[in-house]
């Protein structure tokens, strides 16, 4: 983080919280635009301690298959956005409320709940266009430099508490600042004007149609929402909190996507079984079970497939794993390339005390998957548990090119690399494990006892330190002296 930014904050903050209503000509000027514009670093930054922010407060799902749904969507329609070289990252919300949020930097999350009511995957498409739009329109970092113009007070208060948490790592600054308990209030706090929403739909519905989905899935994924506002009566979706849909902008949305050519397309099996996949996360075991029965029921033929397999995610959750089995095993035995059976048979198996068969499905998905996280992921924590940590170990690193660092990847990393040997490398992840949490402070702790580990090697001692020091320059001044401290020794074993 540039000196400049944490200066200018600090000079903001002690302006708001003292100086009361008259400026101070030694505060910035927050309405010119070198002052408050942010660079795609600063963005980034910001968006990313957001995430830890929400993540600390547990608010994330750490479901590797369903994010790695999101991210595939996501990229395939970012990559016809005006900023091709943008990175998007896309995360799945543990709430069944209906909502959707862009975050500085490319940061996206999608609540279970929005997953759970689409209809189809071109409506479901249509939000995460939305919400790129956002992000390429740059509408957010706008959005403050529009409201500091409006209010210099409150522009500087929000903006030095996001800053200021941002280089020093405390997360309940950016709390503090935008409100971010909740994606909804993170949206309440920065809601986009009525023109930004208009180019949002506008840029979104284009992306939409040149990524081959419906570009009328905006539409009525709009004429959903406001049929679902009206049932409700004053209880809003939180989707539209932050994103009022009237019928002017449904029919502006559906006038616009018959400019483009009418797209026929069937919603993709991954899709489906996702959209299932929420819905078991988000209820409790119990509860999904019962609800998955009693659907399938009445479903039509072309439902079936889904809800069976929401129903085996929730029969292994609730102690049912041989019933789980026989249900994934047809559905495998009919489509052998879907990966999702693949894992789940292997979970099935495992929780029945299978452990050796779990472990050949896992091999079997790990070759007709080589590169997917998920699988991954979970044959290596198979692996983990089998004794087996070096070989969890290698499998793990080969993704770490690839894979979106997470606290449950990096937790993998830490205990597979102790369960090798690997100590010094063990407390490094771990302290990665803290960083994605925003907790520098463990995360610190954990690098000087790497250091402190005896055999640690050249290239280790190096990481860890470059590692240290950088986190060092987001310390609070007043504790960065710990860092200039000898690192402490091990101390020798207990004699027996």
């Amino acid at each position: 983080m540039p000196r400049i930014f944490v200066t200018m904050a600090a000079a903001a903050l002690t302006f708001t919280i003292g100086a009361g209503a008259h400026a101070s000509p030694t505060l910035p000027a927050m309405g010119d635009s070198a002052s408050v514009a942010f660079s795609s670093d600063t963005e980034t930054a910001i968006g990313r301690q957001i995430v830890r922010s929400l993540r600390a407060a547990g608010h994330i799902l750490e479901d590797p298959e369903t994010t790695e749904y999101l991210q595939s969507l996501g990229q395939r329609i970012g990559s016809h956005s005006s900023v091709p070289g943008q990175t998007f990252r896309f995360f799945l919300v543990d709430s069944a409320e209906v909502n959707a949020f862009a975050l500085p930097g490319g940061y996206i999350g999608i609540n279970a709940g929005l997953l759970m009511m689409t209809q189809n995957e071109s409506e479901l498409a249509s939000v995460v266009a939305h919400e790129i739009a956002h992000v390429t329109q740059r509408h957010i970092a706008r959005q403050i430099e529009q409201a500091s113009r409006m209010n210099l007070a409150t522009g500087a208060a929000m903006l030095a508490a996001i800053l200021i948490g941002v280089s020093t790592g405390q997360s309940e600054l950016i709390e503090a600042g935008v409100a971010v308990g909740s994606a909804a209030q993170m949206q309440n706090r920065i809601n986009f004007t009525r023109t930004h929403e208009h180019e949002a739909d506008r840029v979104g519905i284009g992306m939409l149609a040149d990524a081959g989905f419906d570009p009328l899935g905006m539409a009525t994924m709009f004429e959903q929402l406001e049929r679902r506002a009206r049932l409700s009566g004053t209880t809003l979706p939180d989707f539209l909190r932050t994103h009022p849909v009237n019928a002017a902008r449904i029919t502006e949305a559906r006038d616009r996507a018959r400019a483009y050519d009418p797209v026929s397309r069937d919603d993709t099996r991954a899709y489906r079984l996702m959209r299932a996949r929420a819905r078991a996360l988000a209820m409790r075991p119990h509860d999904g079970e019962a609800h998955f029965r009693e659907t399938l029921s009445s479903a039509p033929a072309n439902d079936r497939e889904a809800l069976r397999y929401g129903l085996a995610l929730t029969l292994i959750e609730t102690g049912k794993p041989d019933e789980a089995k026989e249900i994934l095993s047809e559905l495998h035995a009919a489509a052998d390339d879907v990966v999702y059976y693949h894992t789940a048979l292997a979970e099935a198996d495992y929780r029945s005390g299978a452990t050796d068969r779990a472990l050949e499905r896992y091999e079997r998905a790990m070759r007709l998957f080589p590169r997917s996280p998920a699988v991954t992921q979970a044959y290596a924590q198979a692996l983990l548990y089998a004794g087996r940590g070096r070989e969890a170990l290698s499998h793990l690193i080969a993704i770490l090119p690839v894979v979106e660092p997470t606290p449950q990847y990096y937790r993998l990393l830490a205990m597979s690399s102790g369960a090798a040997g690997e100590l010094a490398d063990a407390h490094y992840f771990m302290s990665e494990v803290h960083v994605l949490g925003g907790q520098l402070l463990p995360a610190i702790d954990q690098l000087q006892l790497a250091l402190s580990m005896p055999g640690i090697n050249e290239q280790q001692r190096k990481r860890a330190e470059a590692r240290l020091e950088q986190l060092g320059e987001f310390l609070p001044l007043g504790r960065r002296a710990r860092l200039d401290q000898p690192i402490p020794r091990p101390r020798p074993p207990i004699p027996r």
